[in-house]
């Protein structure tokens, strides 16, 4: 596998993750509602929807320094399996499970077959980084990483804006209100 090539697949890898764990760290409920929907039951869901997007990172970053690593590549696939498993899980039960794994990318996702086609894809991926060095070291993949973490964040940064409009929105016509409240009081003193 060219070295650009190998770059990219484990970039896209890599930045899926990312993207992935971002989104579930803003929205743990919704993790946990997915899980719970899957039959996990809730109190095993409370726990792992908070630690499911460090784990989703911490394999990130491993895979991002050491691609070739047969710890990486199984670390992945098993990740990966995880995800294939809910959505296979899903399917079988036929079972609408909303699945924003990806925030706006994926706002009205379910988990299905997207499931089983990511991790197809990471299979193969992964099988060819196995039987090639994708030509680079701990410290580019570092900045990978790092990179990956910068896109995820504005992802987050960008789909946050709109409610961050509301929120502020709502913040100025509560001082309008209070405002208006104060001045009615003042009137009410003078009249009164």
């Amino acid at each position: 596998m060219p070295v650009a090539l190998g770059a990219a697949a484990v970039g896209v890898i890599v930045c899926a993750l990312v993207v992935g764990a971002a989104t579930k760290a803003v929205r743990p409920a919704a993790l946990r509602d997915a899980l719970e929907s899957l039959g996990v039951h809730p109190g095993i869901a409370g726990v792992v929807a908070p630690v499911a997007p460090a784990v989703e990172l911490a394999v990130a970053a491993v895979f991002a320094a050491a691609p070739w690593s047969p710890v990486a590549q199984a670390l992945v696939v098993a990740l990966f399996g995880v995800f294939a498993a809910a959505g296979a899980w899903a399917l079988a039960k036929h079972e609408r499970v909303p699945c924003a794994c990806f925030g706006a990318l994926d706002a009205h996702g379910e988990l299905g077959r997207a499931q089983l086609t990511r991790f197809g894809a990471v299979i193969v991926v992964v099988a060819v980084l196995a039987s090639t060095s994708p030509g680079w070291g701990e410290q580019a993949g570092a900045a990978g990483f790092a990179a990956c973490l910068m896109v995820a964040s504005a992802f987050i940064l960008a789909g946050g804006a709109g409610a961050w409009r509301r929120i502020r929105a709502d913040r100025i016509s509560l001082a309008s209100a209070r405002l208006a409240t104060r001045q009615l009081a003042l009137e009410a003193e003078r009249d009164g």
